[in-house]
């Protein structure tokens, strides 16, 4: 639990209790000086993205059993988020071939000489890196270079931050690269000895550039020819083999960086150039002007299609009916859903493994959210208030809750309540049928109501039934007499 903790003497404004600080604590009483040790569930939760030394279990104190700590060593170097988070054991793909054949008619288009331009939208989870990872590996033989580029919600007001980190990953930089040696390695890279080029570029990777002429531009001037050389560059490429340039997760890029892509998308129309960008639904692309520009909605995967990638990711080992028809049903359709909810599954002690199939071991009240998507999930509406709490009402009134209901129990005042509606409805966490107040509202995830209904405290839960039981008692008085 964090905020505000105690009684009116000794609250404390940002105070933080629960098993998580204790953990921590004990944690560090084992690091030593100058280093950062993290235990099974964090190491599980970071994927690849760092290298760890495994020191063993260790019996730290408050804790009845040892806990095996890791030490943080250094960051990998990945050309994607998708790639640090799945390094191996990706489950086998299942229905996303449309949108696979229309990657790879686009990309023989672009090996002939005209650029293509595809635009992949999709919500969290619907598998738009999943789909860009498996272009790559089918056209791994066809002579070409790849350029992938990561848009990153911390660096959203970084300018230039994807194409600054692509060049650092590529260059191969060291973080005990002195200034000249990180230039000799960018000249490498770029295969030029032009001043003016090198001074640009290693001026957008703040690398101080004394050994080249001083370039007497205005800022303006100095910030377009940049641009103009980073196009430059990719012409220079393109003329040597085709290209397959990945820009991910464009929703959180940065203005400087969408300047640039405006003036890409224009240039690669007669290069041997696929570009594809992925962005979810909250990003407005504005090249559908071009005629080389493809774009595409990802949607949910059916029943069938939800169950067969069910039994995909148990290696077809079945699962009884009953737990099964729950994860189709918690998951809606969302493949990232579907997969980690069945890994959780097949990892707990609901089912045990009969060699050929699974089993129940006993009774199944509920399936629990892997920690990977309730954090996930739970940060988004944590970033909402206060529609988090118009959230929490109506998880606790069900999957769809009604506006009048709704308006009868939150203590919002109606205008009030209906911003915060409107939030929550740009934050396409729910839909809504019809208008208020008729209307009703839906969430678009079964796995959302969830997250949202187990962030409420124990106290509120039963408050709120109390006040939904009263609101339907006296709205609807027959349902006592039943």
């Amino acid at each position: 639990m964090a905020g505000e903790v105690g009684g009116a003497d000794t609250r404390g404004d940002m105070a933080v209790v629960g098993q998580t600080p204790n953990v921590a604590a004990r944690i560090e009483s084992a690091a030593e000086p100058g280093t950062v040790l993290v235990g099974e569930r964090t190491r599980r939760l970071v994927g690849e993205v760092f290298d760890f030394d495994d020191l063993g279990p260790h019996d730290l104190k408050g804790l009845s059993a040892p806990m095996t700590l890791y030490r943080a060593r250094d960051e990998r170097a990945a050309d994607s988020r998708f790639e640090a988070m799945h390094p191996a054991g990706l489950a086998p793909f299942v229905g996303r071939d449309e949108e696979v054949g229309l990657l790879l008619g686009r990309w023989g288009a672009a090996k002939d000489g005209e650029g293509q331009v595809v635009l992949l939208e999709g919500e969290p989870g619907f598998g738009k890196s999943r789909i860009t990872n498996t272009l790559r590996e089918l056209i791994v033989a066809d002579d070409h270079t790849c350029l992938q580029y990561q848009c990153s919600p911390f660096y959203n007001n970084s300018a230039y931050y994807p194409i600054i980190t692509h060049f650092e990953r590529a260059a191969r930089f060291q973080a005990d690269d002195a200034s000249d040696t990180r230039l000799d390695k960018l000249q490498t890279l770029i295969g030029t000895k032009d001043s003016e080029t090198l001074a640009l570029i290693g001026g957008l990777l703040s690398l101080p550039t004394e050994r080249y002429p001083a370039l007497t531009m205005s800022p303006q001037k100095l910030k377009e020819r940049t641009v103009e050389v980073l196009v430059e560059l990719i012409a220079k490429l393109a003329a040597q083999t085709p290209i397959l340039m990945v820009f991910e997760d464009l929703h959180w890029i940065d203005p400087s960086f969408l300047e640039t892509l405006d003036q890409v998308i224009a240039a690669i129309e007669p290069w041997p150039v696929l570009l594809l960008l992925t962005f979810r639904p909250e990003f407005e692309p504005q090249w559908g002007a071009h005629t080389h520009v493809t774009a595409h909605s990802l949607i949910r995967l059916g029943k069938r299609q939800s169950a067969l990638l069910v039994d995909r990711v148990t290696g077809d080992k079945t699962l009884p009916d009953t737990l099964k028809d729950q994860i189709v049903a918690k998951t809606d359709g969302v493949p990232l859903f579907i997969e980690e909810l069945t890994k959780a599954v097949v990892e707990s002690d609901v089912v045990v493994d009969e060699g050929e199939h699974y089993a129940l071991s006993g009774a199944v009240d509920g399936l629990t959210i892997p920690d990977t998507l309730h954090d996930s999930l739970k940060a988004r509406l944590d970033k909402l208030m206060p529609v988090k709490e118009v959230a929490q009402i109506g998880a606790a009134i069900g999957r769809e809750f009604s506006h009048r209901l709704l308006e009868a129990i939150s203590p919002m005042p109606e205008s009030e309540l209906a911003t915060a509606l409107e939030k929550l409805l740009d934050s396409q966490l729910v839909f809504r049928r019809g208008t208020p107040p008729e209307a009703v509202y839906v969430f678009k995830h079964a796995l959302v109501q969830d997250v949202a209904y187990d962030s409420l405290l124990r106290r509120d839960r039963q408050s709120l039934h109390k006040q939904i039981v009263e609101v339907l008692l006296a709205t609807y008085p027959l349902i006592e007499q039943t």
